[in-house]
């Protein structure tokens, strides 16, 4: 065995050695990661205090790196002008994780402050008598639509509706009762696609307007669910077999719908006291005052600002500050991941990376968004023995081409360009085997920017943006970690 362990390792070092010379490989090397194995590398060795003077003396960290790379046949560039975020901490742990539920008194004090001066309903109230007749003869009518295409499935679907529409008419009420939310948690029913009440889980489904204003508020919580890990984000008419591992706080003001649903980045906030060039005429709020704003209400999380960046809208006429939020785990940022892990299976369930980020304007807090909040469990260790900062460079430059490299076989597909800005030292969660109910943060190198790629007719597209992790790197052992897999 150890002599195939060593050949394999030899025939990897031999093909690392050539790439500099040799077309771009066409396929990913994926070696399986040893849990144990890596924990121990994490734990057994002990630093050399006599020659170590600080923890960015002991990883031999720049505070800024570039590096440029052209394939043979101009189709894949990589660009790296990036400056280096190291925590302020010495030290850096792995801890245990599990998926946790929004404490109520974070999720009253998120509602009071997002919503306050304006009346929210609980939308998920009972239809009324005169609501269900409306249904039942919008069922009875689909049947005389020019698009209707009668089978005895489509009819067999009508009818159960129909049916299930007319027991719940017996007991309905005769008018639409509303009741307003106050920040509290209550039981929110979960139905199949046919509507039938499977279980329950405790959040809030509520709308509020006042105006041309329009406020939603929803928080998902996987207490009180038969099983307490599985929650659909988002519901719908048709099957969706898969679940979501994780909680969930959603707030949508209907003023960042106001130019499209489509907001893009400009660019990174460099000076938060300082309002943008571009934005100058659009915004009168400087980012310090927007981050202000979050922070009051995240002020007994355990969450910090990572990033903040300038959007627009769809029509470039609008400006906001998005800021992204990450957990802090004994003073060390966790990264900022926009994926989620995938199951073996469609019908396996997905586990999101925490996230919170925000959308603030003149008016305040248009968008909140943070899902997938964990707890920890228990310390792994407290100060992790990571490789050094050119181990990890090293790493990238190899297995960047070999990880991107298949981008540039599409047909269309001229030239594709990572262009990495930021490269930071943080904790990143990974699956443990087999299971959903549990996961590891570990220190890990994530480097950040945009991937464009360049079509045959000129046109370009930006497959990730800035706020996004493009490549990251464990920083133990310099194995690759996929974010989707989960390790």
């Amino acid at each position: 065995m150890r002599k195939k362990v060593f050949s394999i390792s030899l025939f990897l070092l031999c093909t690392f050695a050539f790439i500099g010379c040799q077309k771009t490989p066409d396929t990913l090397v994926v070696i399986p990661k040893d849990a144990e194995q890596m924990l121990e590398e994490a734990t057994n060795a002990m630093p050399n205090e006599d020659v170590i003077a600080s923890f960015k003396d002991s990883i031999f960290a720049p505070e800024t790196y570039e590096y440029e790379f052209t394939d043979q046949d101009n189709k894949l560039k990589i660009e790296i002008d990036a400056y280096i975020s190291l925590p302020d901490e010495q030290s850096i742990p792995i801890v245990r994780v599990v998926p946790a539920d929004f404490d109520e008194a974070v999720v009253k004090r998120i509602f009071e402050n997002l919503c306050n001066g304006y009346s929210m309903y609980d939308m998920n109230q009972r239809l009324s008598k005169s609501e269900i007749e409306e249904q039942i003869l919008v069922w009875k009518q689909l049947r005389q639509s020019p698009d209707y295409i009668k089978t005895d499935e489509s009819e067999a679907e009508i009818d159960e509706w129909i049916k299930r529409l007319e027991q719940e008419y017996q007991t309905a009420p005769d008018n639409k009762q509303t009741v307003l939310v106050n920040g509290n948690l209550y039981p929110i029913p979960i139905k199949d696609t046919r509507g039938n009440i499977l279980t329950t889980r405790m959040g809030i489904d509520a709308r509020g307007e006042n105006g041309n204003r329009q406020l939603s508020f929803n928080v998902s919580n996987n207490a009180g669910l038969n099983n307490s890990l599985a929650n659909r984000l988002f519901e719908s008419m048709e099957d969706t077999p898969a679940t979501h591992v994780g909680a969930l706080i959603r707030f949508t003001d209907n003023i960042v719908f106001e130019n499209g649903w489509e907001w893009s980045k400009v660019e990174r906030i460099a000076d938060i006291n300082v309002i943008p060039d571009i934005a100058q005429e659009k915004l009168n709020i400087t980012p310090a005052q927007a981050q202000n704003m979050v922070d009051k209400i995240l002020e007994q999380t355990d969450m910090s600002l990572s990033a903040m960046e300038l959007y627009t809208d769809s029509e470039q006429s609008e400006y906001a500050y998005k800021l992204f939020y990450t957990r802090k785990v004994e003073g060390v940022a966790c990264a900022i991941t926009s994926a989620s892990t995938e199951g073996k299976d469609m019908y396996a369930p997905s586990w999101a990376y925490e996230q919170l980020n925000v959308l603030v304007k003149d008016e305040g807090i248009i968008e909140f968004f943070w899902i997938s909040p964990v707890t920890v469990t228990d310390t792994i260790t407290s100060s992790t023995q990571l490789m050094t900062f050119p181990e990890i460079i090293d790493t990238f430059q190899k297995m960047s081409i070999i990880t991107y490299a298949p981008m540039t076989k599409y047909d269309n597909n001229t030239l594709t360009t990572l262009c990495v800005e930021k490269i930071e030292l943080s904790l990143q969660r990974i699956n443990e085997a087999n299971t959903t109910n549990s996961g590891l943060l570990i220190p890990a190198w994530s480097f950040y920017g945009e991937i464009t790629t360049t079509e045959s007719d000129g046109g370009k597209s930006k497959l990730k943006t800035g706020s996004d992790c493009i490549f990251t790197i464990n920083a133990i052992d310099g194995s690759v970690i996929d974010l989707i897999l989960g390790y």
